[in-house]
């Protein structure tokens, strides 16, 4: 069963110059990890390699509580920190 694409229809087609784009840039976000604000503009990405078992392990804990890895490794880093 075959669909077919929606007709593009002369309402829908913008005419040049008259184009205008459908999502405007945001500010970035803020994280509250823990009760701190970190602002996006002030953060440093860091890359961690994981074996499988750990990765899995990660996926699951995540998923359980609803936290992303960010979230988790935050958590971890201030609580190993202090």
């Amino acid at each position: 069963m075959s669909k077919k694409p929606a007709a593009l229809g002369a309402s829908i087609i913008a005419t040049k110059g008259q184009a205008s784009p459908t999502v405007q840039n945001q500010a970035p976000q803020a994280v509250k990890a823990d009760n701190k604000t970190i602002d996006n503009e002030h953060r440093t990405a860091v890359t961690v390699r994981l074996d499988d078992e750990r990765y899995k392990k990660l996926k699951m804990f995540g998923l359980d509580k609803k936290l992303s890895n960010q979230d988790i490794f935050v958590a971890a880093l201030d609580a190993y920190l202090e």
